[in-house]
């Protein structure tokens, strides 16, 4: 038990100073931060790019994988 006390007080002492060097380390102000991630990546569709996955295929696959476990339960 007194170990357990021990690791617990360790862990947040690894945590506070992750906090800590994390502060250091980002010093941007929020909007600094905002301009950079408008400039990071695109939002999906947005650019009039193609989904990520088209509702079509993301169908198809739902009924594949469906009717791959039913033909293997019967």
């Amino acid at each position: 038990m007194v170990w357990g006390v021990i690791w617990l007080i360790q862990a947040f002492i690894f945590f506070a100073l992750g906090v800590i060097v994390g502060l250091v380390a980002f010093k941007k102000t929020a909007e600094e931060q905002r301009e950079a991630s408008d400039k990071f990546l695109p939002v999906p569709g947005s650019s009039g790019a193609l989904a990520t996955t088209p509702s079509s295929l993301l169908e198809f696959s739902v009924l594949a994988i469906g009717w791959a476990v039913s033909t293997l339960i019967l």
